[in-house]
This record gives C-alpha cells, structure tokens and sequence, in this order.
C-alpha cells in the first residue's frame, strides 16, 4: 500500500535527524536582533581589546596563599592543555611553596646574597646606585619574614590599596579569598579541566545564565517524563489498554518526527524546542484522543480535530518567522508538531478499522 511511503519517509527522517541533535543553551536567543546595536557593541569591544569569547576566573580559598597555590596549579594545567597561560596576580605573587623555597634559601646563603647580586649587577655594568633603595630594603631579609602569617597580611594590604577596577583582582568577602584571572584570546573553557579545579569559577554572567538555561531544560525531560507517565495511567482505566496505546502513539510519534526534522534542518536545538515539545505534545494528544474516540465509533476525525490543528499550525507558523529566535524556535516546533500530528491521524483514519 501506498501508505507505507509516507510512513517510511517519516521513520528514516527521525532515525537519521534525532542522531545529529545537539542541544545548546544561549539566553542571548531572547533578545531582538538589532544589526546597529550589534555592529557598535563589535566597534567598542574591538576598540578596547576586548573578544566576547574571553573568559574571567575566580579561584576562591580560605586564605589568599591557598588561593595563589591553587590558581599556580591551574594555570600549570592550562598551559599543559596547550592554551595560552591565564592572566593575573597569581603569575608575580608568591605561593606557600614559594615561601617555603625562599625561606629554605635564606637560610643556607644568610645575607650573602645581596653582596653576590650587587656584585653580578656591577659585572654587568648596572649602574649600582639607581639600586641603592633596593638594596636597603633587602638588608635585614631573613627567613622569618617569609612566614604564611606574614605574607598573608601583606596580600591583604596590597588588596585593600587596589582601587576601582584593579580590586576585583583580589576580591574578598564573608571569609573567601579569590584571585581573578582572565584567558587570552577567544579560547574556550575545557569543563573536564575545570572539573579537576572545583574551586575555580568563570565570573561570566552569560556562562552563568546559559548553565542555569542547561539545568532548566535537564529538569524539563524529567517532568516531561513523569507526565507521560502520569498520563498513561489516567489513559487507561479510561480508554482501555489498545486505544491508551494509540492514543499516546499518535503525539509521540509526531514529536519525534518534528524533532528528527529539526535535528536533520537546524542540528542544535535549545531549550524553547523542548518547552515547545511539551505544548504540542498536549495539543497533539487533545487531537489524537478525539481521533481515535471517533474511530472507535466508525466516523471519521472530527471536524472541530481538523479546523483546530489548522488553525494551531497558522498561528504557530507565523511565531515561526519571528527574528528573536526563542519564539522562531517555539513556533516553528509547535506548528511541525501539531502538523505531523494531523497527518498521522489522517494516515490512521485512511486505514479500515480493525476488530
């Protein structure tokens, strides 16, 4: 029969356009579209150097050496992950490490040091007295002033003289210490290597939001899951097993349809294809159970079915020519839904009633 056509082409699309979905969550799909605002905020992001693809981290620690020990230790991986190092503080201040090396050379070589470097300076043909303040505030060094206590109030110093902008490199409040840095160029964050360094962060608030957009939609299939269950169990009793399980074939199969179609056109859907799913599923399925209680009776879908998905599908249709491309993805996903729904309930209705 010619009907298995149409049913085939349906199957291979959905197989074939499921595989290829990737989901990507943006929040910037909500805002209208301007080409002049977009084209100066371009100009002045390029004016100050600036990419929208840099990142700023936080490494956040009880104290400010633990904080520089563990940035050290991050910027190690970063480098060895074969990115540019991160730019920050972290790379000129000292670590507990750092400290413990100093103090251990200070210890063998006493002050020593200071006449060896003035000497190395003069050997070279420095000028040694532009040194003279130098040198003064390195007489009298020795080891027990490299102690974690010691260093420690000396960073709270140098964060409580940085003023403006610059204070946001040694941010601190409610007992966290945090070092800021920033990525060179537009390289993106690995979330494995930021997984291997829980006290780090990204500041972005766009990264933020996109997360929380991600974790929406983790918890949209959950619902989504526990309301079809849901209603399958208060299809039953009502319907019977057979007509319950046509019934919840007929929307499935057209969502999986309008998704395999979407995955095989767009490839990356968001969010608001999923919240879109969820509202042509039910409209999908208020049109199936008509169907379906009307073939049971031995008449064809109703005409109220048939003037209601048409005219669901002209109003989403034109969502789906919206520039903000939230309510694009909305209508186009409802309107494909709600079509596939219709044409499978007239493929149903074109088949003879078996008892």
């Amino acid at each position: 029969s010619m009907i298995w056509v149409p049913l085939g082409l349906m199957v291979a699309v959905t197989v074939f356009g499921i595989t290829r979905i990737a989901w990507h969550d943006d929040i910037r799909e909500l805002d209208f579209p301007s080409p002049e605002l977009l084209a100066e905020d371009r100009s002045i992001r390029t004016l100050a150097g600036e990419t929208s693809d840099r990142s700023v981290l936080l490494t956040a620690a009880p104290s400010y050496l633990e904080a520089i020990s563990d940035w050290k230790k991050l910027n190690r991986d970063w480098i060895v992950s074969g990115r540019p190092a991160l730019v920050g503080l972290g790379a000129v201040l000292p670590s507990l490490t750092d400290l413990e090396n100093t103090r251990a050379f200070l210890e063998v070589s006493g002050s020593d040091w200071t006449e060896m470097l003035r000497s190395q300076l003069e050997e070279r043909g420095y000028a040694i007295e532009v040194f003279a303040e130098f040198f003064q505030n390195l007489n009298g060094l020795s080891s027990s002033d490299f102690t974690p206590e010691a260093t420690e109030r000396e960073l709270l110093a140098l964060s409580s003289a940085l003023v403006g902008p610059t204070r946001m490199l040694l941010p601190r409040a409610n007992g966290v210490f945090a070092l800021a840095s920033i990525t060179l160029e537009s390289v993106s964050v690995d979330p494995s290597l930021m997984a291997r360094h829980p006290e780090t962060v990204t500041a972005s608030q766009l990264r933020h939001l996109n997360s929380v957009f991600s974790q929406v939609r983790r918890e949209t299939w959950k619902l989504t899951l526990i309301g079809l269950s849901v209603v399958t169990l208060a299809l039953l009793p009502v319907f019977g097993l057979r007509r319950a399980a046509l019934i919840l074939i007929i929307p499935v199969s057209g969502i999986l349809f309008s998704f395999g179609l979407l995955g095989w056109w767009h490839s990356q859907l968001n969010l608001f294809n999923l919240l879109a799913g969820l509202l042509g599923f039910c409209l999908a399925l208020d049109h199936a159970l008509f169907a379906v209680e009307a073939r049971s009776r031995g008449l064809p879908p109703p005409a109220s079915v048939r003037v209601s998905a048409l005219t669901t599908l002209v109003a989403f249709g034109v969502l789906a020519f919206s520039q903000i491309p939230a309510v694009a993805a909305l209508g186009l996903t409802v309107a494909l839904i709600v079509a596939a729904t219709a044409l499978l309930i007239e493929i149903l209705a074109s088949r003879p009633q078996t008892v």
